[in-house]
């Protein structure tokens, strides 16, 4: 009977205590359930004071304390007790945790449980995104508002800071698999610790040596939202300030993170779901393999942009450089390629799922040209906040800058695979039917009409990647980026890419893109100055005479008429594929035109005369008749307005505009050579013209070669035609028979001293030939030869 009527009061004491936390008197119910489970930390037994005393014996008060201590030291009923009371709280709408509730929390098993109404592990299955919301979710936002409210009490800074970490693990039970908890409620949770307590996140992440198997499970869901930004926050911290002392407090806890990451490959680990991402991420009908490379990708892009500004985080950027396998991931997913033969793994993944092929071909082409702009400049800059709350901008040492030089020159060893594939594009685009029909097209793509201009094969965003990364691989060449062989980049380039990429200028000519990275690619080849290059881009592949041939001057674009017969065709005399250029073409191909032309022309007039590629254009003979020509067409253009009036700011009222509409000049500008503003838009921003002498050092004669220009001479006379001689220059002179010794000496002294011109038989010059003797030399020659003959 005392057994009985002792579990009845207990269970009256039950229900009263669930009365009062249901009731909401009192604040959140916390002193109702510190009322209703009076258990200190250690759990330690208290006689509990029994009211009418007078009713029960001395031994059935005992029985009654046995049985209840019974209970209390049965952990099976403590945890369904504990989660009775939470379900009690989270009840409410908005709970919040106060000091007296803070004891409760703090007892063993409690937080645990707390937890797992967000994490939810042990169910089924994870709610798929259509399903209406569950009881359980409801609870599980309740508890997450709970642990990471805005503005934190200090009776939940006093709970975060004793249980930090273990919150922190108890968050990445979310990525099981038999979770159903949200990843938006895990990563609240998670950057709110990061705000106020990182070191304790870091230390519990590393405490148990479990961190390998939490960072496998979390980046298994990279392509759930918000699963990747979760990833960002956690290894960059970016919810902390650079300037806060938090951020400076969890330096040792977070370098040892760092350490850990490395030894566990973490930045390779996240390059290879870029490449496989079904190797390494869980794939359904709502989340797919696709969906996961470009998170992976969107992810690996903004840690190493966070990265490269700090300084322990050096160790987790190693494996850019220091591991090839990162980069050759990268550039055999791009290319196709496996060590110089097409990928067969990757043309059947091709065949059997092309979106999530096409998805990582584009990613690790992005991440290639990445990492070439974020390693280009020795420095970051990133702002601070002063004491007075503005921004302050802070230069950092780039911790990517040192690992170029070795991504570079990895690269530059597989050139031949990028050749493969860009010239692949070029054959595909030449055996396309030119009608414009759908076959034949670059990679299964409808070619869509354009109302303004229509090509057989677009030119697709895959090969503007390519070409993009070729662009930053040349730039890089021509900054000095010290190789690891002494071989230069753009000297390795086969001379059948560099006609591919010339092509492309006239074949797409309403493409600006392609004309704009073409422009990168000649700026920075003439601003190498690489003889050996120079002589496949200017000799080899005759640019010069496919620019002329393809410049439409102002004047003669306005009188002649779109037809057939103002179309021209360009092409090598041994190539099969010739390409026609409409006038339409060349009218838009005019302002590329102009800014290539005028590149090579302020180029030229900066080197010294014994450089290849001033020699190669004076001894060419289309260039020269042509630069006079594109002076008269860029001065056309440099007028702001193109010759119309633009009032400025300070003529806009007043008399002062009045007269400025009465009096309306052109301004030129400060000219087009070196030091005026359209030399630095062309990038010459501190260069200055060569100075010319007037007699520049040239081999001299010997005298039976004297006698050959004298007999050229009559010859050239006789015929009325200019000779050339082996340099391709070619020598005018008035004295067209040397037996005449009648003529006066002076009258044959003053008619030599025009200088010859230089002239080329086909319009290319023969850089190894002899140069022309000078004026000097000419005229002491032939005063030599006069004195002989008095």
């Amino acid at each position: 009977m005392s057994e009985v009527l002792a579990m009845d009061h207990k269970e009256e004491d039950s229900l009263s205590n669930e009365r009062m936390i249901s009731s909401g008197e009192e604040e959140v119910s916390s002193s109702s359930i510190e009322e209703s489970y009076r258990i200190d930390d250690s759990d330690s037994d208290e006689e509990e004071e029994v009211s009418n005393s007078d009713e029960y014996s001395q031994s059935d008060e005992m029985a009654k304390l046995k049985e209840q201590t019974s209970q209390l030291l049965d952990v099976k009923w403590k945890e369904e007790r504990n989660l009775h009371l939470l379900n009690k709280m989270l009840e409410l709408e908005e709970p919040t945790i106060s000091a007296k509730m803070v004891d409760f929390l703090l007892q063993a098993g409690v937080c645990e449980s707390l937890t797992n109404f967000i994490t939810q592990v042990g169910t089924t299955r994870r709610p798929y995104p259509h399903e209406s919301n569950s009881a359980e979710l409801k609870y599980s936002y309740r508890a997450t508002m709970l642990l990471s409210v805005d503005e934190p009490s200090d009776a939940l800074l006093n709970f975060l800071s004793k249980k930090a970490r273990v919150i922190a693990q108890c968050m990445f039970d979310i990525f099981r698999d038999d979770s159903a908890g949200s990843f938006y409620h895990a990563a609240r949770v998670l950057e709110c610790l990061l705000r106020v307590y990182p070191g304790e996140v870091y230390q519990g992440l590393n405490a148990d040596g479990l961190l390998e198997e939490r960072m496998t499970s979390i980046l298994r869901y990279i392509g759930y939202p918000p699963v990747g930004d979760l990833v960002v926050i956690l290894v960059a911290l970016t919810p902390v300030p650079r300037s806060s002392p938090v951020y400076s407090s969890c330096s040792k806890s977070r370098f040892t993170f760092f350490e850990g990451l490395a030894n566990w490959d973490f930045m390779l680990r996240l390059a290879k779901i870029i490449v496989y991402p079904s190797d390494y991420c869980r794939v359904d009908e709502y989340i797919t393999a696709e969906l996961h490379c470009a998170a992976a990708s969107q992810t690996f892009n903004e840690l190493v942009e966070k990265l490269s500004s700090e300084d322990m985080a050096e160790v987790l950027l190693q494996p850019l450089g220091s591991s090839p396998e990162l980069l050759k991931g990268f550039v055999d997913r791009a290319t196709g390629m496996a060590d110089g033969v097409k990928d067969e793994a990757a043309a059947a993944l091709e065949t059997s799922d092309p979106d999530m092929f096409l998805t990582s071909r584009q990613s690790s082409l992005r991440m290639l040209s990445f990492l070439l702009k974020k390693s280009s400049n020795p420095q970051n800059s990133y702002f601070v906040m002063n004491p007075q709350g503005q921004p302050v901008q802070t230069l950092v040492p780039n911790r990517l800058y040192p690992l170029r030089p070795v991504m570079v020159s990895y690269l530059a060893t597989r050139i031949k695979d990028l050749e493969h594939v860009m010239v692949e594009t070029t054959v595909a685009a030449q055996s396309s039917d030119k009608s414009g029909s759908e076959e034949g097209n670059e990679g299964g793509a409808v070619v869509v009409a354009h109302p303004g201009h229509v090509c057989s094969v677009p030119f697709s965003s895959y090969r503007s990647q390519l070409v993009e990364l070729f662009v930053l691989l040349v730039e890089a060449s021509s900054s000095g980026a010290e190789y690891s062989g002494s071989v230069n980049f753009c000297e390795e380039v086969p001379v059948e890419l560099w006609k591919c990429l010339i092509f492309w200028v006239f074949e797409y000519a309403h493409n600006n893109i392609y004309h704009t990275m073409f422009y990168r690619i000649l700026f920075s080849v003439l601003r190498q100055n690489n003889e050996i290059c120079l002589r496949n881009v200017f000799k080899n592949c005759r640019l010069v005479t496919y620019l002329i041939d393809a410049f439409e001057p102002f004047d003669d674009a306005f009188e002649k008429e779109y037809d057939e017969s103002t179309n021209i065709t360009m092409g090598d005399k041994t190539s099969e594929h010739k390409l026609v250029i409409t006038l339409k073409d060349r009218n838009a191909l005019r302002g590329v035109l102009i800014n290539l032309c005028n590149a090579i022309r302020l180029q030229v007039s900066s080197l010294p005369p014994t450089s290849f590629l001033r020699n190669y254009l004076h001894s060419h003979s289309a260039w020269n008749e042509f630069v006079p020509i594109l002076l008269k067409d860029t001065l056309v253009q440099q007028p702001p307005g193109l010759g119309h009036y633009i009032p400025t700011p300070e003529t806009r009222n007043g008399a002062n505009y009045m007269a400025a509409l009465l009096s309306i000049q052109q301004n030129d500008g400060d000219g087009i050579e070196h030091g005026s503003n359209f030399a630095k838009f062309l990038g010459f921003e501190e260069e200055i013209e060569w100075p010319e002498e007037p007699t520049e050092p040239k081999k001299k004669k010997n005298k039976k070669k004297k006698k050959k220009k004298k007999n050229r001479g009559r010859k050239s006379d006789a015929s009325d035609d200019d000779d050339v001689d082996g340099s391709g220059s070619e020598c005018h002179s008035d004295d067209d028979d040397e037996t005449d010794e009648s003529e006066n000496e002076s009258d044959m002294r003053a008619s030599i001293g025009t200088e010859g011109s230089v002239n080329s038989d086909d319009g290319e010059g023969d850089e190894d030939s002899e140069t022309v003797s000078s004026d000097e030399n000419q005229q002491s020659s032939v005063t030599k030869d006069l004195d002989g003959v008095d």
